[in-house]
């Protein structure tokens, strides 16, 4: 399974958009922040952290894992490959 994140930043010059895809994913744990909710501008979650990690005991020692987190769910999953683009859209 993959996971895709894409997150967009408003610079004076147009929009930015940074996407990452995480490849072989085995999801480990999702937590829902619906209190937090969304944007009220824009409608979408915002990031807060994006945060990498290795298990240091246990049967998954050296394993390597992600969270990321945003104001709807923060998400914990193993994944094999990463993939980043950032792209620029145009001002309008």
């Amino acid at each position: 399974m993959s996971l895709a994140f894409d997150f967009a930043q408003d610079p004076p010059d147009g929009e930015r958009v940074i996407s990452l895809e995480f490849d072989q994913v085995e999801i480990i744990q999702i937590e829902p922040y619906l209190e937090k909710g969304v944007d009220p501008i824009y409608g979408y979650a915002l990031l807060f952290d994006i945060d990498h990690w290795t298990v240091d005991s246990g049967e998954d020692i050296g394993r390597e894992g992600f969270t990321v987190a945003t104001t709807t769910l923060e998400i914990s999953f193993y994944a094999t490959e990463l993939t980043a683009s950032i792209s620029n859209v145009a001002a309008k």
